[in-house]
């Protein structure tokens, strides 16, 4: 006996006239967040007073970020370099203070050569001397072609550091002008370069001064030049000043000269009260 088939259709809500489409989007609506819609999200943000502000200046507010990103990287860039370029300044200025002391080194070796070369040799022989003067000849020979290097080569170092920021530029002037003292000329008036910031403080470069200050009282030529460094350093500098005062009055022989080693050691013991006990032991007149 045949049963009638009956086909089983999905009943669908009462007073539904949607479609299974409509009816998909509303069951999936049931999970999402009314708020969270985009007209929801996009109204309140049209509400916001802060999103309108900056929907209304977003173009000066990116081109203010910009300005200030390129601002940051003009700094940055500006501040490497100028370490970058006083590092170098600041090798430079080791090479310099190399350099001068081989200089002087070199040089005081030229002059030590021909002093020893104009001491005649009482006990030699004719044929002896000739050879001894040809052997001498030949070492102040080499000697200055090596204090010429020396000199060139501190010579293009000084025009470099001449270029470079202060203080280092000032450096090179002072150590021009100790060259000059060597050479037996001065390109300042005294008492004008030693007072200059650039040299204060750089114990290195009033010691070089010293050195050199005293090496010039050996000879008739830079003898004034010395006492007057000598002077200079004394009032002026911050390290080798006792040392110069003592030094200037040791050497001063004459009245005038001891007068001018007085005042220069009074007027430096009422600057430095703690070195008046050493001054008054040491500066002989």
């Amino acid at each position: 006996m045949n049963q009638p088939t009956t086909s089983h259709t999905p009943l669908r809500p009462v007073g539904s006239g949607s479609s299974p489409s409509q009816l998909d989007d509303s069951e999936h609506d049931i999970f999402r967040d009314p708020a969270l819609s985009k007209q929801a999200l996009s109204r309140s943000a049209k509400e916001d007073p802060l999103f309108r502000w900056i929907e209304g200046n977003w173009r000066s507010i990116g081109l203010t970020i910009l300005a200030c990103a390129a601002v940051y990287y003009i700094v940055t860039v500006f501040k490497q370099t100028r370490t970058e370029s006083m590092q170098r300044a600041g090798d430079l200025y080791i090479h310099v203070r190399q350099d001068y002391r081989e200089y002087l080194t070199l040089n005081d070796k030229v002059a030590t050569l021909e002093q020893e070369a104009g001491t005649p040799a009482s006990s030699a022989g004719a044929d002896s001397a000739a050879k001894l003067k040809a052997e001498n000849d030949k070492k102040i020979s080499e000697a200055k072609e090596s204090a010429l290097a020396a000199r060139q080569r501190l010579d293009q170092a000084l025009r470099s550091l001449a270029d470079a920021k202060q203080p280092y530029a000032g450096i090179s002037a002072i150590y021009l002008e100790l060259l000059a003292r060597t050479d037996g000329k001065s390109s300042q008036n005294p008492g004008t370069w030693l007072a200059s910031a650039a040299v204060r403080g750089d114990i290195g470069l009033e010691l070089d001064a010293l050195i050199r200050a005293r090496g010039m009282l050996d000879a008739d030529a830079t003898y004034i030049a010395g006492r007057t460094l000598l002077k200079e350093l004394a009032t002026s500098s911050n390290y080798v000043a006792t040392s110069a005062a003592i030094s200037l009055a040791k050497v001063s022989t004459t009245a005038q000269e001891k007068e001018e080693a007085k005042q220069v050691v009074e007027a430096l013991a009422k600057r430095q009260p703690e070195q008046a006990e050493i001054l008054s032991k040491e500066a002989q007149y």
